[in-house]
C-alpha cells in the first residue's frame, strides 16, 4: 500500500492519492473498502466502500487529524477478507467557524410565549470542528444544540435551535458565544436579534416564506395551500390578494383569524402557455408591527412535446427502510418510493454520506438529507439529525435541479423500526459474542444476550454528525430508557443506541430471563413483546405473527454461523494484499459485533458468513415494494433489507 509511507506528515488539506496491490490466487474480481483510524487503531470509521479501483484520492480534511493516524485497505472477494495498513500519519487541520451573517434576526415572538429558529454553524476549514459549549448574554435566548460537544465535519453546516422567551415588548438582541477547537476561534460571538410583540395585538405570520409549484402541462392546473397564523391572544382582521398571470385564488379573499388559530389560503397554478411564470400573494391585516406581508410565487408550464422527467413520491412513499412504517426519526435510515426519481442505480462509495448523488438530491422540511443510493423507483436516505421532532415534514426530491411534488411524513422523536432478516422476515438477531443469527433452526436460550438491529432510536445523549458514521467512543445511547419485556417478563437491556462505525444504524443489546414464559417468543409476539423508552411505546416489534421460538431448541451448533459443507471443502483462497509494513499491528480494543448479512446471495457465489466480524461490500436489497400512487402505504410482507443491505443500491 502506497503511498503515504510511515511517520509521513501532510501540513495541508490538499487531496492525497492512496495507491494498493491486490491479487486473488482463483481470479476472483476483489473489492475494498478504505478506512483510517485517529487514535492508533483503536477506532476505524470507514471513508469509501465498495471499491473496485486500486487507488483513490483522499481529502483529509474531511477527516479527523492528529499524530496517530493509520489508514487500511480491505480486501474482499465475497467470501474472504485481507487488509494492509500505514501509519502512524501526522495529520494536521484547521478547524473554522463560519456563522449565519450576525446579526441573525429570529423575528417576532408574543410576549409571555416562546419562539425559534435555527441558527447554523459551518466548519469552513479542515477536519473535525468541535463545538464544546455555546451561552448567552441574554437570558431570553437560549442555545439548544442537540447535545455536546456538537462535532461538525469540514464542509458541513450545524442547525442550533435558538429559543427566545421574552417578557416584555420591545426590540432584544443577544451575545451567542461559541467555545470549540477552531483555530484562532477557539472564542467566538456572533450577535442575535428578536422582537418581542404584545399578545394582545394582533400578529400575522405565515407557514412558507414562497410557493413553487411543480412543472405543469400547458392547460392542466395544480393547487397549494397556505397557512396564514394569528399566534396572538386577539382576533387578526386579513384580506389578501394576488398579482401574476396564471395564478388565481380559491376561496374568500379575507377572514377574520381567532386568537391562536390559523386561515388557509388555496393558489391555483392554470398556465395557458409554455415557460415561467411569476406571481405574488400580497396580505394586508391589522397587526401593528407588519400590516402587509408579501409571499412570491413561481411555476413552470411545458407543452406535451417538451415533457420534462420529472422525479414523483408515491403517495405514502416516505417511511423507515425496516419496516416501512410511516413516521421517520432524525438520524434514522429511511426509504422513498417514486417514479423517475434517478436516471440509474448510483450507490454512495464515500462517508460521509454525499447529499447529491447523481444529480439528486433528497429535502426533508427543507434539508438536504444524506443519500446512501438512489435508484428509479427508490431512494434510501438518512433523516438529517437537524430535522426537528414532533412535526410533519415534507419530503422532496430534486433530480437535476427539477423538484417533484412535495409528500409529507411524519417526523417522531422515537420510531423505532426492527430490520427483518431477508429470507425470513424474522428480526435480526445475533448471539453474544459469537454473532451467530437466531433463527427458528437455531433459537436464543434463557440467559443468552441478544443483538437487535433497529432505526428510529431517537434522542441521543451524543450525536454524530449527520452522515457520518457513528464513533465507537462515546457511543450515542438513546436519552430515554428503553425496556422490553417477554410474555410480561422483563428483559434485561445492556445497551439502547447506534451501532457503532454504521450510519443511522442502531441496536439494542438484550439479556434474555434465565426462565422463559411458556411458549414465549422471542421479542416480537403479538401478544407480548413490547419496547418502551420513557412514556413512549412502540408495538412495531409486534408485527410478525410466527416469531422465533424458544420451545425445544436443538443441540448447540456452529453450522448457522458457517456456509455448508460442500461450500467448506474448497473454499477459495483467501485474497492477499502486499504490504509496504511487515510489523504487526498495535494490540487492538475488541470490536463490537458487526451485524449480520442475511440477504440471499448471489447464486455463483457461497453466501456470507453469517458472523463476519468486519462485513465486506453490502449485499444487494431485495426487490423493492410497487407502491400505488393513488392509494395509502401498507407496509409490505416481504423482504426487508438488513442493515448492512438497506445502505447499499440494488445490483
Amino acid at each position: 500500500m502506497a503511498p503515504p509511507s510511515t511517520t509521513e506528515t501532510w501540513p495541508d488539506a490538499s487531496p492525497r492519492t492512496l495507491r494498493w496491490q491486490a491479487s486473488d490466487t482463483d481470479g476472483d474480481p476483489l473489492t475494498y473498502q478504505l478506512s483510517y483510524s485517529s487514535d492508533n487503531g483503536l477506532t476505524w470509521l470507514p471513508i469509501a466502500l465498495d471499491l473496485t479501483a486500486t487507488e483513490y484520492t483522499l481529502n483529509p480534511a474531511r477527516i479527523e487529524g492528529g499524530a496517530q493516524v493509520y489508514l487500511r485497505v480491505r480486501a474482499s472477494d465475497g467470501f474472504h477478507t485481507a487488509s494492509a495498513e500505514v501509519g502512524p500519519l501526522t495529520v494536521q487541520q484547521r478547524p473554522a467557524i463560519a456563522p449565519d451573517p450576525s446579526p441573525i434576526d429570529l423575528g417576532f415572538a408574543t410576549a409571555g410565549d416562546t419562539a425559534g429558529k435555527a441558527v447554523a454553524l459551518r466548519n469552513s476549514g479542515s477536519g473535525y470542528l468541535r463545538v464544546e459549549s455555546i451561552e448567552s448574554s441574554n437570558t431570553r435566548f437560549r442555545p439548544l444544540p442537540n447535545a455536546l460537544p456538537l462535532v461538525i465535519a469540514a464542509g458541513e453546516t450545524a442547525h442550533i435551535p435558538v429559543s427566545y422567551s421574552p417578557t416584555t415588548v420591545g426590540a432584544d438582541t443577544a451575545t451567542l458565544t461559541v467555545r470549540s477547537n477552531a483555530v484562532g476561534q477557539e472564542t467566538f460571538t456572533f450577535t442575535i436579534r428578536a422582537s418581542s410583540v404584545d399578545g394582545r395585538q394582533p400578529r400575522l405570520e405565515t407557514d412558507l416564506a414562497a410557493l413553487a409549484f411543480r412543472p405543469l402541462l400547458v392547460g392542466s392546473s395544480a393547487r397549494a395551500t397556505l397557512s396564514v397564523l394569528n399566534p396572538a391572544l386577539v382576533d387578526l382582521t386579513a384580506s389578501w390578494s394576488l398579482q401574476g398571470q396564471g395564478f388565481r385564488l380559491q376561496g374568500p379573499s379575507q377572514a377574520t383569524i381567532a386568537a391562536r388559530a390559523e386561515a388557509l389560503l388555496t393558489v391555483v397554478f392554470e398556465p395557458t402557455a409554455a415557460g415561467p411564470f411569476n406571481g405574488a400573494l400580497t396580505l394586508t391585516s391589522n397587526d401593528p408591527n407588519r400590516p402587509t406581508l408579501t409571499i412570491p410565487i413561481r411555476g413552470t408550464a411545458y407543452t406535451a412535446d417538451a415533457q420534462p422527467q420529472g422525479p414523483r413520491i408515491n403517495r405514502g412513499g416516505v417511511v423507515d427502510a425496516a419496516q416501512f412504517l410511516p413516521a421517520l426519526s432524525p438520524g434514522g435510515i429511511a426509504s422513498l418510493f417514486g417514479s423517475e426519481l434517478a436516471s440509474s442505480v448510483v450507490g454512495a462509495s464515500t462517508v460521509p454520506l454525499p447529499t447529491t448523488l447523481n444529480g439528486v438530491r433528497v429535502l426533508i422540511h427543507g434539508i438536504a438529507a444524506p443519500l446512501f443510493f438512489v435508484a428509479p423507483g427508490q431512494i434510501n436516505f438518512q433523516v438529517p439529525f437537524e430535522v426537528p421532532p414532533g412535526i410533519t415534514a415534507e419530503a422532496v426530491v430534486e433530480r437535476d435541479g427539477v423538484p417533484s411534488p412535495a409528500e409529507t411524513v411524519s417526523v417522531n422523536e422515537f420510531a423505532p423500526a426492527v430490520f427483518l432478516n431477508a429470507a425470513t422476515q424474522e428480526p435480526i438477531a445475533t448471539r453474544y459474542p459469537d454473532n451467530a443469527v437466531i433463527t427458528s433452526a437455531n433459537p436464543a436460550r434463557p440467559g443468552d444476550v441478544l443483538i437487535l438491529y433497529l432505526t428510529g432510536v431517537g434522542g441521543l445523549t451524543s450525536r454524530p454528525t449527520t452522515g457520518q458514521a457513528t464513533p465507537g467512543s462515546p457511543l450515542p445511547e438513546s436519552r430515554l430508557p428503553a425496556t422490553v419485556t417477554l410474555g410480561g417478563q422483563p428483559v434485561t437491556v445492556l445497551y439502547a443506541g447506534l451501532s457503532p462505525f454504521f450510519i443511522g444504524l442502531a441496536q439494542l443489546n438484550l439479556q434474555l430471563p434465565a426462565s422463559l414464559p411458556p411458549g414465549a417468543s422471542c421479542l416480537c409476539s403479538s401478544a407480548s413483546a413490547l419496547l418502551k423508552a420513557g412514556p413512549f411505546s412502540f408495538p412495531s416489534l409486534s408485527m410478525h405473527p410466527s416469531p422465533l421460538s424458544f420451545r425445544s431448541p436443538p443441540p448447540r451448533s456452529t453450522s448457522a454461523r458457517s456456509p455448508s459443507a460442500s461450500q467448506r471443502s474448497a473454499p477459495s483462497p483467501s485474497p492477499t494484499l502486499e504490504r509496504l509494513r511487515s510489523r504487526s499491528p498495535p494490540s487492538r480494543r475488541p470490536t463490537r459485533a458487526s451485524p449480520p448479512r442475511p440477504a440471499s446471495p448471489s447464486p455463483s457465489r457461497p453466501a456470507p458468513r453469517a458472523n463476519s466480524s468486519s462485513p465486506s461490500s453490502p449485499p444487494p436489497p431485495p426487490p423493492k415494494p410497487e407502491l400505488s400512487p393513488s392509494a395509502p402505504m401498507t407496509p409490505p410482507r416481504r423482504s426487508s433489507p438488513s442493515p448492512c443491505s438497506a445502505l447499499a443500491p440494488p445490483r
